[in-house]
C-alpha cells in the first residue's frame, strides 16, 4: 500500500507575485508501517510566477519505494494597482 496523504486536501498557496519552493510547507503522508513521509516537489518549476492558476504535484515515497502524488493548487493574482511616478512632479 503506497503512502497515504495526512490531508484530504491540500490548501491552496495563493501570492501576489511569485512562489518560490522555500515558501511552501511539504505535506505529509503515512506509510502501511504507520511511519510519517515527507513530500517533495519538482525544485525545477519555482519560483512560479505565472498569473492565475496552477498545480504542484507533492510525491510521498515510502522506505519501500512505494509512491504516491497529491495535487496543491496555486493561485498567482496581481491585485496590487500600479504606481505610477511622474518625473518632475
Amino acid at each position: 500500500i503506497p503512502p497515504i496523504p495526512d490531508l484530504a486536501e491540500l490548501p491552496t498557496i495563493e501570492s501576489t507575485c511569485l512562489i518560490n519552493v522555500a515558501d511552501l510547507t511539504a505535506p505529509t503522508a503515512t506509510a502501511e508501517d504507520g511511519s510519517k513521509v515527507t513530500g517533495t516537489v519538482n525544485e525545477a518549476l519555482f519560483p512560479i510566477t505565472k498569473q492565475g492558476n496552477s498545480e504542484i504535484i507533492w510525491t510521498f515515497t515510502d522506505i519501500s519505494g512505494l509512491k504516491s502524488t497529491q495535487k496543491q493548487l496555486v493561485n498567482l493574482l496581481d491585485n496590487v494597482p500600479p504606481v505610477i511616478n511622474i518625473p518632475g512632479r
